[in-house]
């Protein structure tokens, strides 16, 4: 467990009221200390004082310590954007809000007067009942946070040798709550992302008018096979002529080699046996045209007999607006973007609390809550298959969208003001087993804002539906 791990646990032990012992037997300690002891050699153990504090002085320095280590993430993830688009550090921190949600507060007069009558202390349990589920969800969030924290600095690791700027990652991050100098366990399954492999996801993401019909599925999957290539132990893929070709019915199981390197994944072509499908997708286009009997609305794919052409995903979690001025905001991340907490509280336009609520759509177009001009929304829901899958899928934004599939862009707007329509692009794209988790990113400059995610269901090589 890291550092910050260990001394918020510490906190919310004394918090919930758990019994907190101590971990080494030192007689040299004052009463009421906590002792963790570090497992490698020759590093010091920590002590966190908790005699003489009460429940509000322990809520206080568990908020503080939240309040920390959503600083060290938003500075880690400036860091990323500063070195992903060769930006000034200050001005890639601007760029990064801050992920520190608002907490509701407790009562701390009612947790701190004492009890003289019977019909007090119901109330009192409620009170800290609620304090309790507060903290259970501030460690929920620092234990994602952390996990976070070491995958971007592990990522920032591999773009190459230290980048000259005026503050050090180790100065950033030297703290109690985080240690940069810690070695990355191989077998802890660290998703490591290649640059040069998202460098190239991202550029087939990209909008093109001139070439709204991607094929994303080369790229996903290099990223995927390199992620399991990060286990020293994981075997190598297969090589040699014989696993070139695909003996009929090889590709049902959905697991393809991909043979391009990252660096050629930009220039991969539509597979000439789905041209005919291509045409079909433009014409869509170009016509508009989405008929009731074309679509259903849902979010779990398997495989049945219908006929459905569409599946449009119509139950989402939304969040917004945040505040975006004269369309300023447009490649400012809000907390969403990097951490999806749906329990989470954030100060959005004009200063007023904002949070997740469910929508469910009774049609292929979402409105999220709360519509205004010149604001920025988010969107998250779960989609389930079967089996892995690659397939189609249409998106469309009034006005400027992004979309990650599982964490992976896979469609990235142009930034023009433009009205909704649902074949705005299409984009070829792996879906993997079980749950899938999208991220919608939209934007309203003026006027309306909606936003949309289909699925092409009648595709002869798949040909999973949904019920």
């Amino acid at each position: 467990m890291k550092p910050a791990r260990r001394l918020f646990a510490a906190l919310c032990l004394g918090l919930l009221g758990s019994e907190v012992t101590l971990a080494v037997d030192d007689a040299t300690l004052p009463a009421g200390t906590v002792v963790f002891e570090d497992d490698r050699p020759g590093v010091e153990v920590e002590v966190l004082p908790l005699d003489g504090l009460d429940i509000v002085d322990l809520y206080d320095e568990a908020v503080a310590q939240l309040a920390q280590v959503c600083e060290d993430y938003r500075q880690i993830r400036a860091l990323q954007l500063m070195r992903q688009s060769d930006l000034p550090f200050l001005e890639a921190y601007r760029n990064i809000a801050s992920v520190m949600p608002i907490l509701p507060g407790i009562d701390r007069q009612r947790l701190r007067r004492p009890v003289y009558h019977p019909e007090e202390v119901p109330p009192l349990r409620r009170e800290i009942r609620r304090v309790e589920a507060e903290v259970e969800n501030m460690i929920a969030l620092t234990a994602r946070l952390l996990d976070e924290i070491e995958q971007v600095e592990a990522e920032i690791e591999l773009l190459g040798p230290h980048f000259e700027i005026e503050l050090t990652l180790e100065q950033i991050l030297a703290r109690r709550d985080f240690d940069p100098e810690a070695e990355i366990d191989p077998e802890a399954g660290l998703p490591l992302v290649p640059p040069d492999a998202l460098a190239a996801l991202e550029q087939l993401a990209q909008e093109d008018g001139a070439d709204p019909v991607r094929d994303l599925t080369a790229a996903m999957r290099a990223l995927a096979e390199s992620q399991l290539a990060d286990d020293d132990e994981a075997p190598p893929p297969p090589e040699g002529p014989e696993g070139d070709e695909d003996p009929a019915g090889a590709g049902a199981e959905g697991d393809v080699e991909a043979e391009e390197s990252p660096g050629e994944l930009a220039a991969t072509a539509i597979d000439t046996a789905e041209e005919d499908l291509v045409r079909q997708l433009l014409q869509l286009r170009e016509t508009r045209r989405l008929e009731p009997s074309d679509y259903r609305l849902g979010r779990r794919v398997i495989p049945a007999a219908d006929g459905a052409t569409w599946l449009f995903l119509e139950s989402w979690h939304t969040i917004g607006p945040f505040p975006n001025p004269g369309r300023a905001n447009l490649n400012r991340r809000f907390p969403p973007e990097t951490v999806v907490d749906l329990d989470a509280v954030y100060t959005g336009k004009n200063g007023r609390p904002v949070r997740w609520r469910f929508l469910q759509s009774q049609e292929p177009r979402v409105i999220p809550y709360d519509d205004e001009e010149y604001a920025i929304y988010y969107a998250y829901t779960e989609v389930w298959f079967d089996e892995a899958r690659e397939l189609w899928v249409a998106l469309g934004s009034d006005d400027k969208g992004d979309v990650w599939l599982n964490g992976l862009p896979i469609w990235i707007s142009d930034e023009h003001l433009k009205g909704w329509q649902p074949f705005e692009g299409f984009r070829k794209v792996r879906f993997e087993r079980g749950i899938n988790r999208i991220l919608y990113r939209v934007e309203n400059g003026w006027r309306e804002v909606a936003f949309s995610f289909g699925i092409l269901l009648s595709d002869t090589h798949s040909g999973p539906v949904t019920r």
